[in-house]
């Protein structure tokens, strides 16, 4: 590893690392990543003496077997007990001393053996402490304490009992002072003393540290930052001058971590510690045993409303002459005003009272809310005759009421049931929830007008984070929901609970602030008294370990379960052990300890000390340094940022159907949540950046709220991405700046791929995968309608066309609707596409999405005229069916009619290109030339255009225009359609513009909105000119992620088919408005086939069509025998769609008459889509459950684009949680994958610790792979079982994709190595590594590999299924050395045999049978099979001997059957 070791590495040598295998005969071996190298479990005696061996050879010794294991909280016991002693121990021994006596600097580890009694404070600046207290002079303390305030009387108390002991425990009553006053009573104290002091006063969250030490500044009259300030995460308020500071506990926990000491503080406050976060409970672990170390001079004040004295009096007990003694309390009762307390047995009068068992699970009765309900409206009569105000006389003074509920969804229903603004009771509801917008939350704060009542819904984010000074009654449902870490997943889900007792009075506290109160509690009292706890389960024995964990080994405190011992109440031991395997399954440990391997402890690696340091989720900072080897460490840092906070996209109460249409804008197609949040981000930073926010004030702001973004959130992650910048970088991994040597410019077509597989490797195993819809199924469920543009609604009332009208309505919201058809209790609504393409229309998202939001779909029923029905019947009876298609959009010019049955070959002009398969065309015949001529003549009259000019106010999306466009330096006028109005801002130059599509000729452009002229009438009735077009039989070789073709596709279109010249195109098929068709230019020679030279080009492949267009080819193909068969003379005639016969067709306003009484209501059922994809997560646990997508992510409507591919797809979440019932997965913040082939198998063998290959029975072939942790001999179990996957190949993957996927994890290690590492590559070889790294993905992940048949194993999720013999490792040491640490372990290869003759595999043979089992099988005749027949080679379905026989005459069969008897080698 010398030459790894150089200040800067040749180019040479990167090159190298990328070759690893190439010219070896063997594969690089695995380091293990689990005791048995990953093989598996010992079946042999032979392989377990050459496992010995191997271990021998490697410095690894075997952990010896537990006699015992502890379980639960009793491992403890013991390490407790020994704190206990060695605290009574010190004790006696420091009375022997000397104070003076200078203490090592040493791991904290050393601390335990230390005997101090007491060290000095680290003054600022190492400042003489006369220096030091200077700063005292330049501020004014005259002050006079609230009398009001219960804590001000005890102030003397309080202070003489913080400086004559070490630890201080305060109890006071919420809203009694404690926070602002008693380090107020400190600083004071020591200012009249002359003596330094530091203060810090932690809070759990970040608004309550701000808004504190706001207040404080403000009752003494200081500027913030200087003598008191606040640090949250980088957001810094101090100065030299300050000495008392209030931060979140986080900030205070990581500088004790850094520094190992409190000796810069004299005072370090805990507060609010009865929430029991892990943060807290970790502090409290690190303050305790520092101050009994080298930080005995530090004063601790441990302070709350309710916390429990005994239990947190026991933790911080000090040694006392030989016995623990526990710290003083000051108890500060007593209230500004009193509150009342009531509960249900004193609310019968209002309604039924629900009776609460132990024995069930909490839930909310409908008569819970019922009685809520008219408790709100009854504090009207309770306010009058407390103000002596007759009956029904208006209350002017009308108190606020704070309900706690314990989520988003119960304050919805609840909101239902309450009365609006607009009635008698004038209520104005306010939500209070996390997920809802800064605006919404500040109404919480602003009085209402006289006569109204504020009733504030609210989650328990109210007990201590928000105060509403204006509190009059608070109505407590003794509920809340916490985080739970599920012992046998290590998921997480959200539980309904009973909130404890203690929460119970933090809630109570809320109210009598400004008056006496009430709160009612919507339980029984006995309930309450005999079956609420008193407080709540903390965070450290409910949800997961694993920054806590990281800490401790950042600390080097000793072995993990030692030092959780210590807390003030440990976690369980299974809770600890199954972390620590999570932080080797993401490589943040390694999986042995000394030399030993041990799954209860590991080494710290470097990726470790980096997740330890970042204040986010270990995923979250894995994915940063994913981001840093493949060069898109920019990305990753917004994404990170977006994922770790609040989410900045807008979720405003009751328009989330909005919320979800305006994320799909910013997911752009890439159908990935962390991808809307890095184009959200990107377009702000550039509109803050180029100064287009400076133009106003409230630029800014519009911009926000135009595209529902959340400002305050969004700056939030600004500074979050900042801050982690600056953390990596102390470890070198930094942000390319300037321009490094020979840098090559990456290609942005692979950017998006490489940062969705970037993001599957950091959340790995996060995994999900799904199979297409099947289309022939899904054609029938729609009655042959396409699903792309169209979704089924039930529930229909009978004459259901009568109803078009309304219907129409509802589905305004979703996109423009083209029709309505009727079937029974069915409807099948088809939506418009626009000129713009994607494989399923946005308005089927917003549809299917309407369902999941469960929106109602409510419709007025009417009678019906006897003369309508008598009509219909009659209709219904000469079509043997009740269909009925409505248009909905009958005003207005149509398109061109398409190319009927009777057209084979067509003659076109192509006039602009869509995409690389995509294009636009007219007719090039006499007709058409002359109405493109008469269209261009009309639309540059100069009368239309000067006299005709468009009022500005009606411009709409959708409207009709002329627009200019220039063309050869020449500007004229077209038909167009406005697409997307841009409007500007007030200080705009440019004024509003206007984004047109030309309906004659295809193409876009973007148009100041003042040379928009009105389209004359005459120009209405004539159809639009341009039809879109499709090339058949062919589909990108590459396609990009979010399926488009590649630019390179389209620009190629361009140049062979935009030449101004007809081409020949030879129809295949129409459906939905699109013709489908092979192109040949016919004007050279020979003549050339479009779709041949994107294939030529390595553009693009044979493809099968999908089954819409086979179907109705074979349609068109029926009717020209029809008319051919029956002598028809006007072949124009026949429809280019048998289907649309069988409907009856009619318009909106043909459909509305014949109502007339209105009977009543029904509600429709859906809308739905046979496109929706059910997801099944990859886990070996999560198989088990059923899998939803988080309604707020743009994949919470997920459908399947390309249902032709079969191969098995992928999703990827960045967060995994159960629900509270345990049987559903949840999965939030999602990314679709690609759609490659064996895509999951090949992020699997990246990013997995440990691959086990599977093979056929006879070896020839790698079939599937086994991922996980790898397999423990000691406990002789798989070291993480939950976590592994079993997957099977859908191509056929070769050693040398084995070898090639080593030297990727070679390069991630290279780029990962170490912080000195990373610093001696230098920034033009770390540059280096990381474009070989994103090289050598794309050709990894986009190599063409030849399809085979699944082959699933027989014994899933078995480990070691491999014999000795058949493994092929190579020495590690070739490419590693003892300082070199190893990140991702290198996968063994696997001997295959060759079989000897290709007749005799199985495989082959069997699918030569059935090739030609196919072929006798087609033939010309349309009569269907009884059954569908698939070909297997191409997973196609054939309906008919005629589909089969077009079938077996495609290319892309021809190519696959061809690959059965390939040619010998010459």
């Amino acid at each position: 590893m010398a030459r790894f070791l150089t200040a800067e590495a040749s180019f040479e040598d990167i090159d190298d690392w990328f070759k690893i295998g190439k010219a070896k005969p063997s594969f690089p071996a695995v380091i293990p990543a689990s005791a048995t190298g990953g093989t598996g479990k010992l079946r042999t005696e032979r392989y377990e003496e050459s496992l010995r061996k191997t271990r021998a050879r490697q410095g690894v010794q075997t952990r010896p077997k537990p006699e015992t294991v502890q379980s639960g909280k009793a491992y403890a016991n013991h390490y407790r007990q020994q704190w206990d002693e060695q605290q009574l121990e010190d004790d006696i021994s420091n009375l022997h001393i000397d104070e003076d006596k200078p203490l090592p600097s040493s791991a904290m580890s050393d601390l335990e053996s230390m005997s101090v009694t007491s060290a000095r404070p680290v003054l600022p600046d190492e400042t003489s402490p006369e220096v030091a207290v200077q700063a005292y002079d330049n501020y004014n303390f005259d002050h006079t304490y609230n009398e009001e305030l219960p804590i001000t009387k005890h102030k003397d108390q309080v202070l003489n009992t913080i400086e004559s002991n070490q630890v201080t425990i305060i109890q006071g009553s919420t809203g009694c002072g404690k926070t602002t006053q008693v380090p107020q009573y400190i600083l004071d104290d020591y200012v009249c003393k002359r003596k330094h002091c530091n203060i810090v006063v932690t809070q759990p969250r970040k608004i309550a540290a701000i808004s504190i030490a706001r207040r404080v500044c403000e009752e003494r009259r200081w500027q913030l930052g200087s003598l008191v300030g606040y640090r949250v995460g980088m957001d810094k308020t101090t100065s030299p001058d300050t000495r008392l500071t209030y931060m979140t506990t986080g900030v205070l926990l990581q500088k004790l971590i850094n520094k190992r000491n409190m000796t810069e503080y004299t005072h370090i406050i805990l507060d609010e510690v009865h929430e029991r976060d892990l943060n807290t409970d970790f502090a409290m672990l690190v303050v305790r045993k520092l101050q009994r170390t080298n930080s005995r001079h530090v004063k601790v004040i441990l302070m709350s409303a309710t916390i429990d004295v005994s239990l947190f009096g026991e933790y911080f007990a000090l040694p006392v002459r030989g016995s623990l003694e526990m710290p003083p309390v000051v108890s500060v009762e007593g209230k500004v005003f009193d509150v009342e307390e009531a509960y249900l047995d004193n609310l019968t009068r209002f309604g039924l009272v629900p009776r609460h068992r132990p024995d069930m699970n909490p839930t909310i009765y409908k008569e819970t809310y019922d009685l809520a309900k008219n408790l709100v409206c009854h504090f009207d009569n309770m306010e009058r005759q407390e103000q002596g105000i007759p009956a029904n006389t208006m209350v002017k003074k009308r108190g606020t009421v704070l309900v706690f509920l314990p989520g988003i969804r119960e304050i919805e229903d609840f909101e239902k049931l309450l009365p609006g603004q607009g009635s008698k009771e004038r209520l104005i509801v306010i939500p209070l929830h996390s997920s809802i917008t800064t605006q919404e939350q500040a109404r919480a704060f602003i009085r209402p007008e006289e006569g109204f009542r504020k009733v504030i819904l609210s989650t328990n984010i109210a007990e201590s984070s928000i105060t509403v000074p204006d509190i009059k009654y608070v109505i407590d449902f003794m509920l809340l929901k916490c985080m739970v870490c599920d012992v046998e997943t290590n998921y997480q889900s959200l539980q309904l609970n009973w909130a404890s007792k203690a929460n119970a009075q933090q809630r109570k506290g809320r109210a009598g602030r400004v008056s006496s109160g009430q709160v009612y509690r919507l339980i029984h009292k006995a309930f309450y008294e005999e079956y609420i706890d008193e407080y709540a389960i903390p965070e450290i024995l409910r949800c997961p370990l694993e920054q806590l964990i990281l800490q401790v080994k950042v600390l080097d405190l000793g072995e993990p379960k030692a030092i959780l011992a210590l807390a003030l109440e440990p976690p369980n031991l299974d809770n600890i052990e199954r972390t620590i395997l999570l932080l080797k399954e993401v490589g943040g440990l390694t999986t042995i300890r000394s030399s030993v391997a041990n799954p209860h402890d590991g080494e710290l690696t470097f990726v470790g000390r980096v997740l330890a340091s970042l204040p986010v989720d270990i995923r979250i900072g894995k994915l940063l340094v994913l981001g840093h080897v493949f060069g898109c460490l920019k990305e990753c840092l917004v994404i990170g940022a977006g994922l770790s906070l609040k989410s900045f996209f807008s979720q405003p109460f009751k328009r989330a159907l909005e919320a979800y249409k305006s994320k799909l804008k910013w997911d752009a197609g890439s159908f990935s949540d962390p991808v809307a949040i890095l184009n959200a981000y990107r377009e702000w930073e550039r509109c803050r950046d180029n100064g287009f926010f400076a133009r106003h004030r409230r630029a800014e702001r519009d911009w926000a709220d135009e595209r529902m973004i959340q400002l305050n959130p969004l700056r939030e992650v600004s500074k979050l991405v900042a801050e982690l910048e600056d953390r990596l970088s102390n470890f070198n991994i930094r942000l390319q700046k300037g321009n490094p040597r020979n840098q090559q410019k990456q290609d942005p077509t692979h950017n998006l791929l490489i940062l969705k597989v970037v993001l599957a490797g950091a959340f790995y195993p996060n995994f999900f995968t799904w199979v297409p819809s099947d289309e022939a199924d899904s054609l029938k469920i729609l009655s042959g309608k396409d699903p792309c543009t169209t979704v089924m609604v039930k529930n229909i009332p009978p004459h259901g066309e009568l109803y078009s009208s309304s219907i129409g309505k509802l589905f305004q919201c979703c996109g423009k609707g083209k029709k309505l058809f009727f079937e029974d209790t069915k409807l099948f609504v088809q939506f418009e596409r626009q000129s713009d393409y994607s494989p399923i229309l946005p308005a089927v998202y917003h549809a299917v999405k309407m369902r999941h939001l469960k929106m109602p779909l409510q419709l007025d029923v009417f009678e019906v005229d006897k003369d309508t029905e008598v009509k219909t019947t009659l209709e219904e009876r000469h079509l043997r069916s009740n269909r009925m298609a409505v248009s909905i959009n009958s005003e207005g010019p149509k398109q061109v009619p398409l190319p009927d049955a009777s057209t084979d070959w067509s003659l076109i002009m192509p006039t602009a290109v869509a995409d690389g398969n995509r294009f636009w065309a007219h007719y090039m015949n006499e007709e058409t030339i002359q109405i493109m001529l008469k269209l261009l003549e009309k639309a540059n009259d100069a009368g239309y255009r000067e006299l005709e000019s468009l009022d500005l106010s009606e411009v709409r999306e959708g409207d009709l225009v002329l627009a200019p466009f220039t063309d050869a330096n020449q500007t004229r006028y077209f038909r167009a359609k406005i697409l997307q109005m841009r409007r500007a801002t007030r200080d705009s130059i440019q004024g509003n513009q206007v984004e047109v599509f030309f309906v004659d000729y295809g193409n876009r452009d973007v148009v100041p909105e003042k040379y928009l002229r009105y389209l004359p009438k005459p120009l209405l009735d004539i159809p639009f000119q341009a039809f879109e077009c499709v090339l058949a039989h062919i589909k990108p070789l590459y396609k990009l992620p979010h399926n488009q073709w590649l630019p390179k596709a389209r620009k190629v279109l361009e140049e062979h088919i935009i030449q101004n010249i007809p081409f020949q195109s030879k129809i295949f098929s129409v459906v939905d408005g699109v013709v489908r068709l092979d192109l040949y230019n016919t004007h050279v020679e020979p003549e050339v086939h479009i779709q041949e030279v994107l294939i030529q080009m390595e553009i693009a492949e044979h493809a099968e069509e999908p089954h819409l267009s086979k179907v109705n080819h074979l349609q068109r193909e029926i009717a020209r025998e029809e008319t051919r068969r029956m002598h028809i003379d006007h072949p124009e005639q026949v429809p280019a769609s048998l289907e649309e016969e069988s409907w009856t067709q009619m318009n909106v306003r043909q459909s509305d008459q014949g109502r007339r009484k209105r009977r009543g209501k029904v509600y429709l059922n859906g809308p739905n889509s046979p496109y929706e994809i059910n997801f099944a997560s990859m886990t070996r646990i999560g198989r088990l459950k059923t899998c939803r997508v988080d309604r707020a992510s743009v994949n919470s409507v997920a459908l399947s684009t390309e249902p032709e591919d079969k191969h098995e797809k992928m999703m990827v979440s960045a967060h995994v949680g159960l629900n509270p019932s345990g049987s559903v997965l949840q999965a939030r913040n999602t990314t679709l994958m690609p759609n490659i082939s064996d895509l999951p198998a090949l992020v699997c063998m990246l990013f997995a610790p440990t691959v086990e290959f599977r093979t056929d029975r006879k070896m020839t072939r790698l079939t599937g792979l086994l991922c996980g942790l790898g397999w423990d001999p000691v406990t002789q179990a798989p070291m993480l079982a939950d976590h592994d996957i079993e997957l099977a190949f859908d191509t056929k993957i070769r050693n040398e994709d084995v070898s090639k996927m080593n030297g990727l994890r070679f390069a991630i290690n290279l780029a990962l190595a170490s912080k000195d590492y990373i610093a001696m590559w230098g920034a033009n070889a770390t540059h280096q590594i990381q474009c070989q790294a994103r090289d050598a993905l794309i050709g990894l992940f986009t190599a063409k590999r030849s399809r085979v048949e699944p082959l699933h194993y027989t014994h899933c999720y078995a480990w070691d299924q491999l014999e000795e013999a058949s493994v092929m490792p190579i020495k590690k040491e070739d490419y590693t050395s003892e300082d070199f640490p190893m990140l991702y372990q290198f996968h063994n290869g696997v001997f295959l045999e060759s079989p000897e003759d290709p007749e005799e595999d199985e495989e082959v043979a069997m699918l030569k049978d059935h090739v030609a089992d196919l072929y006798e099988r087609a033939s010309r005749s349309t009569v269907r099979f009884v059954k569908p027949i698939t070909c297997i080679l191409c997973q196609v379905l054939c309906f008919s001997p005629r589909d089969l026989y077009y079938h077996l005459q495609n290319t892309a069969h021809l190519d696959r059957e061809q690959a059965l008897d390939p040619p010998p080698l010459v």
